[in-house]
């Protein structure tokens, strides 16, 4: 499903306000993306599908498992330690464990899912706050955020930004650049 600003009938907001505010909302409608909540449209892989649709039963009668069992079995089957899996009922409680876990100064784009910042030290947050009246922001916008970090820009064919140089290692290290002015420590990604 496709809802743009406008149609012929120029009822496309009101339809989406309808749909939104009706029992499950965009849930019913299987076609349709739907940012509104924090949604991973990359996971789970069809292979972890199929792994639960066959383990469906078992799950009815042998449910719950312990969060160790959880983390053994997660263990085993994305193929990392078992003491890099995090198990949790829900996007609350993994961002309270994350940030029980997470020390000196963090970024916070307001407005954000307010989980992130209530579950920290106040004193330590390093908030932006997106002033435009309806809370977004432009290509234009992110461009002279990195033209004023150093990093110079060129746009090519379709629009498409990138840096000078070709590197993206030069826009990372303009971020990592403007954290340490800010106090805020870069944590990295590596793999487990």
């Amino acid at each position: 499903m496709q809802i743009s600003n406008t149609d012929e009938s120029g009822r496309s907001a009101e339809k989406l306000s309808e749909i939104l505010s009706g029992f499950g909302g965009l849930w019913r409608y299987p076609d349709s993306l739907d940012y509104f909540f924090l949604v991973n449209p990359y996971f789970p892989p069809e292979s972890f599908t199929e792994r639960m649709r066959d383990m469906v039963e078992h799950l009815f009668y042998h449910y719950p498992s312990n969060r160790r069992v959880d983390s053994e079995l997660a263990s085993a089957f994305f193929r990392v330690r078992v003491d890099s899996i995090i198990v949790g009922n829900g996007t609350s409680e993994l961002i309270k464990e994350i940030m029980e876990h997470t020390e000196g100064k963090v970024g916070i784009i307001r407005p954000t899912f307010e989980e992130y910042p209530n579950r920290y030290n106040a004193d330590l947050l390093v908030t932006m706050q997106v002033r435009t009246p309806d809370f977004s922001y432009t290509a234009d916008d992110i461009m002279s955020f990195f033209e004023e970090l150093g990093v110079p820009l060129k746009t090519e064919r379709g629009r498409r930004v990138f840096p000078v140089s070709d590197r993206a290692e030069d826009v990372a290290a303009a971020l990592e650049r403007k954290a340490a002015e800010l106090g805020i420590e870069v944590l990295r990604v590596r793999a487990v």
